[in-house]
């Protein structure tokens, strides 16, 4: 997918969350589509499979904003196996944002060094994001509900996955390994 197609489709996605009221969901709108036109705006970015990612991205944000406005349920075990499903799909995308990020704006290349860094924001960005959930349900800060606690826990799964995988990828020459600009 193409920078133009992710934007057309990503404003069709907006006017679903506007049109929905979940208006939460327009940081996280936000931030993705700004932090994709922004790697595709870097060379070494469209020196990747750029239209996968961005694809990958898409389809991230289409089934969050899916997951947030749905009025259906389902019963209690399919309901926690798609909000974990949801944390550790959380969990891969942004550490691949994040990943892409490193790759295509530092002169780091795709290895444990850089991997275990990716680890470290990411649970960083999970943590600020649960403290943003507390802020705009009005609760204290830094005192988590369950709910939060798991995907804390899930955050860190993800993130142990993303290590795995991004390894597996970096040997096998799938991810950026130069330094070239």
């Amino acid at each position: 997918m193409n920078l133009k197609l992710f934007v057309l489709f990503s404003a069709a996605v907006l006017a679903w969350v506007l049109f929905a009221k979940v208006y939460m969901l327009l940081y996280y709108w936000g931030v993705l589509v700004a932090a994709v036109a922004f790697l595709n705006s870097r060379k070494k970015y469209l020196l990747q499979p750029y239209k996968w990612v961005n694809l990958v991205f898409f389809v991230y944000m289409l089934l969050i904003v899916w997951e947030r406005t749905r009025h259906s349920t389902f019963a209690e075990l399919p309901e926690l196996l798609m909000n974990d499903a949801e944390h550790l799909f959380f969990a891969l995308v942004i550490s691949l944002l994040i990943a892409m990020v490193l790759a295509t704006t530092t002169r780091l290349v795709f290895n444990n060094t850089t991997i275990a860094i990716t680890a470290v924001i990411f649970n960083a960005v999970g943590l600020v994001n649960e403290v943003f959930q507390n802020l705009l349900a009005g609760r204290p800060l830094f005192i988590f509900i369950p709910d939060s606690q798991k995907d804390l826990r899930m955050n860190v799964l993800g993130t142990a996955i993303f290590i795995v995988v991004a390894w597996l990828l970096q040997r096998k020459k799938h991810l950026p390994t130069t330094t070239n600009a």
